[in-house]
C-alpha cells in the first residue's frame, strides 16, 4: 500500500469513526512503523503499516578462526520501498491479529 492510498484511507478512517491514538516509531533496518487505533464495529481495533526499504544485497564478513565474529552488511534501496498492513483487534489482555479475508467474505 502506497503512500497515497495509506493516507487517503486514514482520512477515510478518522472521517466516518475517528481516531483514539495515532503514531509513529523507528523500528530496525530503517523500517518506520505507523498505527492508528479506532473505535470499530468489532470494538477497538488498531491498523498498522510497516513500510522498509527494499534489501538490494547482503553482505556477510566472517573470518574462519574459531571464536570468528560473523557481520552481515545489508544493501538497502533508497528509493524502493515494501509496505505491509495488518489490522488487529484488542482481545482479552493483547492485540489479535485479523485477517483480512475474513472482513470480506
Amino acid at each position: 500500500m502506497n503512500d497515497e492510498r495509506w493516507y487517503s484511507l486514514l482520512d477515510d478512517l478518522e472521517e466516518k469513526l475517528g481516531f483514539q491514538d495515532r503514531g509513529e516509531k523507528k523500528g530496525p533496518a530503517g523500517a518506520v512503523i505507523e498505527w492508528v487505533t479506532f473505535k470499530g464495529p468489532q470494538g477497538l481495533m488498531k491498523l498498522e503499516r510497516t513500510s522498509r526499504p527494499i534489501v538490494l544485497d547482503r553482505k556477510v564478513h566472517y573470518s574462519k578462526r574459531i571464536g570468528g565474529e560473523v557481520e552481515e552488511e545489508l544493501v538497502l534501496s533508497e528509493t524502493e520501498k515494501s509496505y505491509r498492513v495488518v489490522l488487529y483487534r484488542w482481545g482479552r489482555d493483547a492485540w489479535e491479529e485479523i485477517d483480512f479475508r475474513q472482513l470480506t467474505g
